[in-house]
């Protein structure tokens, strides 16, 4: 009886470690995502507070914040 105990500890521990690594993984690509995203946000931003505004920009913008959104 022990050492079926031991074994679905050890299956459980295992489990956990492998959904936490998989977690963390997730949370890393988002991470780089969002951090894209924001690059390319800031420079637009710049230049229209430069007063460089354009029409075509706001379409750039409102991509680019959906997926920061996202």
């Amino acid at each position: 009886m022990t050492r079926i105990v031991a074994e679905a500890m050890r299956a459980y521990a295992e489990e956990t470690s492998r959904l936490n690594w998989e977690r963390r993984s997730d949370s890393d690509a988002w991470k780089t995502g969002l951090s894209k995203v924001e690059k390319q946000i800031a420079p637009i931003v710049e230049s229209i507070a430069d007063g460089m505004y354009h029409p075509s920009i706001r379409g750039i913008m409102t991509g680019l914040e959906a997926g920061e959104e996202e």
